[in-house]
């Protein structure tokens, strides 16, 4: 679920689903070989839904009622902890989710940026030894 989800950096927190998901919400869910998988609801069909990681383009149909485990409430980044109902969150889904089509662009600046912020706190801790 990157760049909103950062790998060995946040916690998150699902809770049971009560009902069906709705479109955006961000499900915890198992694929049929096992896997489990936390993608964004990009599409609800009567009977199943339309999936998608924040950092992948394709689509994935036909996600049941039955797979789901759980629905996430919110992450933990470091000490502070960050609710689905956030505004910033809230900003974050409109923007990220307008079109698949900005998603690749805005993909290359997150990185971009993520990538200038690594390497200059790495000169920092180079700076201290």
């Amino acid at each position: 679920m990157w760049p909103l989800l950062h790998n060995k950096k946040d916690a998150i927190r699902v809770v049971s689903v009560t009902g069906r998901l709705k479109k955006h919400d961000v499900a915890l869910y198992i694929r049929p070989n096992g896997q489990y998988v936390l993608h964004r609801v990009m599409k609800v069909c009567p009977d199943s839904y339309v999936m998608c990681g924040d950092s992948q383009f394709t689509l994935e149909p036909g996600v049941k009622d039955e797979q789901v485990i759980g629905r996430l409430d919110g992450f933990y980044r470091g000490e502070k902890y960050h609710t689905v109902r956030d505004l910033s969150y809230k900003i974050y889904v409109a923007v990220w989710c307008l079109s698949p089509r900005i998603r690749k662009p805005l993909m290359k600046i997150v990185g971009y940026l993520e990538n200038k912020k690594l390497k200059k706190q790495k000169g920092k801790k180079d700076e201290k030894m």
